[in-house]
């Protein structure tokens, strides 16, 4: 017989989601060395994410992880053309009799003593069926506060005054996250960027987001796309009207990336550099690698969703035009 539960997982802000975003799925975990399935439905609306859970076991930290991977996943992909900035926030587990009992206050997959979600799932179940715990998060400034509010505002007013543009593309993207969520490439690279959101150090950040780029020129590699000029051939011919800026994006992701001694590479790059400090000369390196660490994370953010967006545009164009 199937265990069914309800969970809501909040989030920040509560107008990030403009309109009603479902989503219907399944997966599967391994339980007592068995794969068991699961359903799961999930409504986002009004800074809630609704979930509905059906398993023949108990839920368990997988099933959670999963699911909110799949909800990071569609957020990610709904800010792809947007400057909109999104926080989990906590999960709890709803009730027939209407209470509620909160699992996890979440910004991070574990607490300050190591253990993860899972472990909290299991060792924090007693006979009330209560479980909570704590997570080392960072908590906002109010600086940060009255921004997020501000952004919050000047997105509702522009929605308001009847701008559907930014509910459409939104959603369009948070479908075709959906609709390819099992492509091998669009795993690694949205999960690059979803571990750069959680890194802590900024070099690591730049590590994590050049990944992407690593990821789609690998994949881009095989014989029967370099008639199509590698990743950027394939992905211009996806995105005619992006040409100009997958030139500029990829070309200068490649340069601050393997510019900085202390992100990248340090074979050719160091030696040039080196070399050009040493003779004084002018060099297009040396100019990139001045530039602050936090800049050189901005961009490589800015550059890895612009990729991702173009990926996701390239899987709907390979779908209508098979190869």
């Amino acid at each position: 017989m199937n265990d069914k539960v309800v969970l809501e997982w909040a989030y920040e802000p509560i107008n990030y989601v403009e309109e009603p975003f479902p989503i219907k799925d399944y997966d599967h975990v391994i339980i007592q060395n068995t794969e068991v399935l699961f359903s799961y439905t999930i409504c986002i609306s009004n800074g809630k994410a609704k979930i509905v859970l059906e398993s023949q076991y108990e839920y368990n930290g997988d099933m959670i992880e999963i699911i909110r991977n799949v909800l990071e996943r569609t957020f990610v992909s709904m800010s792809l053309k947007t400057s909109d900035s999104w926080e989990l926030g906590e999960l709890s587990e709803l009730f027939p009799n209407g209470s509620r009992a909160f699992l996890v206050s979440t910004c991070g997959q574990c607490d300050q003593s190591g253990a993860t979600i899972k472990d909290h799932l299991i060792e924090q179940k007693d006979e009330s069926d209560i479980r909570s715990i704590r997570l080392d998060t960072r908590k906002e400034t109010l600086e940060e506060k009255i921004e997020r509010n501000i952004e919050a505002r000047n997105k509702e007013a522009k929605i308001k005054e009847g701008d559907p543009g930014i509910v459409a593309v939104k959603r369009r993207f948070g479908e075709l996250n959906i609709k390819y969520m099992g492509d091998p490439i669009l795993e690694i690279i949205m999960g690059r960027y979803l571990e750069a959101r959680q890194a802590k150090d900024d070099i690591e950040k730049i590590r994590l987001l050049y990944d992407v780029r690593d990821a789609l020129q690998e994949h881009f590699k095989q014989e029967h796309f370099k008639k199509d000029g590698g990743a950027k051939g394939m992905l211009e011919k996806s995105n005619p009207s992006e040409k100009d800026t997958i030139e500029n994006f990829w070309n200068d992701w490649g340069l601050i990336a393997n510019s900085r001694i202390d992100t990248r590479h340090t074979g050719g790059a160091r030696v040039r550099l080196e070399r050009s400090l040493k003779e004084g000369k002018k060099d297009t390196l040396l100019e990139v690698n001045s530039r602050p660490v936090s800049d050189v994370v901005n961009a490589s953010d800015k550059y890895a969703k612009k990729f991702i967006e173009l990926y996701l545009n390239y899987l709907e164009y390979l779908e209508k035009n098979p190869q």
